[in-house]
């Protein structure tokens, strides 16, 4: 009989006896081939089934689990803030000053371009009619933002 951490910790290298084993004569009940594919067939089920007492994690886990705790914190402390109604409102108000900086930026490329193309003397002629849309594009979207239930416009 062996102790379940005896066999825990060797039954992986279980084998058949060969001839190089120095056994005079090796006698099986059963053909060769039948009694190695038993034993592997054994040992793979109990490497799936057997608690393995001296597992260790890599170094590659412990990166991954370290960076994950590390997301996890972020996303607490993010959870946090939004839940406090000042901090939510800063935030929001922060948000709608990056996306009025960013149509600015937008603006003042345009009208760069405008410019340039006005002092080449090869004025688009597509160009106005590709703002309207995009003026009428942007319209629409501050429309449905308006007609938006207060509780959608926060988990947006």
């Amino acid at each position: 009989d062996l102790m379940a951490s005896a066999l825990s910790s060797s039954f992986a290298s279980f084998t058949i006896p060969g001839d190089d084993e120095g056994f005079d004569e090796v006698d099986l009940s059963w053909p060769r081939e039948a009694v190695e594919d038993y034993v592997r067939r054994w040992v793979q089920e109990h490497k799936i089934t057997t608690r393995i007492d001296d597992l260790q994690p890599s170094e590659w886990f412990r990166e991954k689990w370290q960076r994950w705790r590390d997301d996890l914190q972020r996303w607490h402390v993010l959870h946090i803030e939004f839940k406090d109604p000042a901090k939510r409102a800063a935030l929001m108000a922060a948000k709608a000053k990056e996306e009025k900086e960013l149509a600015q930026k937008v603006e003042d490329k345009e009208q760069k371009e405008e410019k340039q193309a006005d002092q080449n003397g090869s004025k688009d002629v597509d160009m106005p009619e590709q703002k309207e849309e995009a003026k009428n594009g942007e319209q629409d979207k501050e429309q449905k933002d308006a007609e938006m239930p207060a509780e959608q416009k926060e988990e947006t």
